[in-house]
């Protein structure tokens, strides 16, 4: 039988009306004791309001709202796992937002968080990197704790959660010389996005150790979707390269579409490399050489930035780099 607010008043020997006041925010002169005696008995009756009553009151709740650009890509997929299991250990639970690649929902949901009583949040890269004054303007009108996964972000007083994106561009590029390629096509991620220009710069940097420049045309940019993949490959195998970097997994097997429409061999007769290491890309068509990210390390470490800064009411900001590594698989051989 649920729980009502005639129970918690009969067990606190206060009135119906008092209860009232105090779980639904009403304008009231209750004194802070008799506040506590009420949230603890909802809290033991099980009272389900009780969370949104108590965060109106105090300002906090138990919840981390978790803002992702799109969970049909199982590299978030995998970050909301991550996140949801950690928050777990410190009695939070997750609310999941998923933007499903339209920039415009993230003020929605920021918004939705605020009105729901949840200032502590998590946000995943975003991949137009013209959004982010509005961002952090919202963030901070709203009084939200934010920490930033999957990205590095150097001019605001946030703490981040990333992969040193430009080293993984050097380990592809030197992995790709090493097995001869030196026409080699990108498929980038969207030109204002920090993560993209940071893999592009580490990529450049590897082949121009081996004295090749990588041509403009033949660095081409998608939004890190499966079907972006497949459309931008189709401009790259025109090329005539002999190697392909996409700059994350989904677009990698975009790549594997279009090759096999065209009926051109990977890797006989294009090498490609991918970036992340989702759980599926050692079953893709052709199991894919990635780029590693620590994607549960990297959602463990957010949530506990975010619950520290939570029990120590302090939040100063903290930028952590994780290193990313080569997964050679079949998808990759020597020209």
């Amino acid at each position: 039988m649920r729980t009502t607010i005639r129970d918690i008043a009969e067990k606190t020997n206060l009135s119906i009306t008092t209860v009232s006041l105090v779980l639904n925010n009403k304008p009231n002169k209750i004194a802070k004791s008799t506040k506590d005696k009420i949230f603890k008995v909802a809290e033991e009756l099980n009272y389900i309001p009780n969370q949104v009553a108590r965060a109106m009151v105090r300002k906090s709740i138990n919840i981390i709202g978790l803002i992702l650009p799109d969970i049909q890509n199982t590299f978030f997929a995998d970050m909301a796992k991550g996140v949801e299991k950690e928050a777990r250990k410190y009695n939070y639970r997750t609310m999941l937002c998923d933007m499903d690649n339209d920039e415009q929902k993230i003020y929605q949901y920021l918004e939705m968080l605020y009105q729901n009583g949840v200032k502590n949040v998590i946000i995943g890269a975003s991949d137009e990197g013209n959004v982010n004054k509005t961002l952090f303007s919202m963030i901070k009108q709203f009084n939200m704790n934010a920490v930033f996964i999957d990205q590095f972000i150097e001019d605001e007083d946030v703490s981040c959660v990333s992969v040193n994106n430009e080293e993984g561009g050097y380990l592809a590029a030197r992995h790709l010389i090493e097995l001869g390629h030196k026409k080699i096509g990108c498929i980038a991620g969207n030109e204002y996005a920090k993560d993209s220009s940071e893999r592009l710069a580490g990529f450049k940097k590897g082949l121009k150790e081996s004295g090749i420049e990588l041509e403009d045309a033949m660095v081409v940019h998608g939004n890190y979707t499966l079907e972006s993949g497949s459309k931008c490959a189709e401009y790259l195998l025109k090329k005539d390269v002999t190697a392909i970097f996409a700059f994350n997994d989904m677009m990698a097997l975009g790549t594997m579409q279009a090759a096999r429409e065209k009926r051109i061999d990977i890797p006989g007769k294009i090498s490609l490399i991918g970036f992340d290491d989702i759980l599926f890309s050692k079953f893709f068509p052709v199991s894919l050489t990635t780029i590693s990210q620590p994607i549960l390390d990297m959602s463990k470490k957010a949530v506990k930035i975010l619950i520290e800064g939570v029990d120590k009411d302090i939040f100063q900001k903290e930028t952590v780099l994780f290193q990313p590594k080569i997964i050679i698989r079949e998808s990759t051989r020597k020209l």
